[in-house]
């Protein structure tokens, strides 16, 4: 009995030594489990805590450039004498119409807008004929004025026509006395031209009609004060005009007024036929494209 109860606690001792090795595996490998979760988690927390520190640097670089659009501002209106937003813009499409040679300028948010505009204002109907190369927007704004485009191997620098309207794209030049009298010319202040504001257009014409339209139609067919600078408030407009979101900020204008006092007479111009795609290979146009 005795050498029984002796077997009987060497095989006790036996199988718990045994089975310590195995317990001391599984805590170590919870343990390693528990560290690299620690890891993971103290990552991401440190991750969180750079992006929100990045967040707030440019949410107070964001309020810095606004404060300072602000100032500018109110320095252009002070500088010109201008008592209001749109007297602002008015003063930039003034001297914008004096710098080319045209009697009137009308702002608008950017140059393929302006030829979409033109072609609009003249009832287009007709194909358009236009350079294969250049920019992608321009026959998209034709085809979704109404027209059919034809494309032609034609050089150009700078601006070109689109055949058969007096309507040019001279996206890519600023140059003193560059209007062509009788004509409906749309310019770009686009970051990469020559008044680079971020986005912008103008169409210069000697059109008084035409200039009417335009001013009322790029804002949403909004009427325009008898002031001729200030649209009536929206809630005495009687609207008489269906229209398009067109228009140019007043900041943006301020911006351009800026930027032109450093602008030379005699710019080169930016692009030219050698410089852009041939979008005649393109087959994204369909049916309104016309061949010759």
């Amino acid at each position: 009995k005795e050498d029984s109860m002796s077997e009987d606690k060497t095989q006790a001792v036996t199988e718990t030594v045994s089975e310590s090795p195995a317990t001391e595996t599984t805590q170590n490998s919870s343990n390693e489990q528990y560290i690299a979760e620690s890891k993971k988690y103290r990552k991401r927390a440190q991750d969180a805590e750079t992006r929100l520190a990045k967040l707030e640097k440019n949410l107070a670089k964001a309020e810095t450039d606004k404060l300072k659009e602000k100032e500018n501002f109110n320095h252009i209106m002070k500088k010109y004498k201008v008592n209001d937003a749109w007297g602002v813009v008015d003063i930039f499409e003034k001297t914008i119409a004096a710098y080319a040679g045209s009697k009137y300028a009308v702002s608008v948010d950017n140059c393929t807008n302006g030829l979409f505009l033109c072609l609009k204002y003249l009832n287009a109907r007709d194909t358009v004929i236009l350079p294969s190369k250049t920019w992608i927007s321009v026959p998209c704004a034709i085809i979704h004025a109404g027209c059919k485009i034809q494309f032609e191997d034609r050089e150009w620098s700078g601006a070109y026509q689109l055949k058969p309207y007096p309507i040019y794209d001279g996206a890519v030049r600023m140059k003193k006395g560059m209007y062509k009298p009788n004509t409906f010319h749309c310019l770009s202040f686009h970051i990469r031209k020559h008044i680079p504001i971020g986005k912008g257009g103008m169409i210069l014409t000697d059109d008084k009609d035409a200039y009417d339209w335009f001013r009322t139609v790029r804002y949403e067919g909004r009427t325009m004060g008898p002031d001729g600078i200030n649209y009536l408030l929206y809630k005495e407009d009687p609207i008489d005009s269906m229209g398009w979101n067109m228009y140019m900020t007043p900041e943006q204008a301020a911006r351009g007024l800026e930027l032109f006092e450093k602008l030379s007479d005699d710019n080169p111009d930016q692009e030219s036929s050698g410089t852009c795609k041939d979008l005649s290979k393109l087959t994204i146009y369909g049916s309104m494209k016309e061949e010759k």
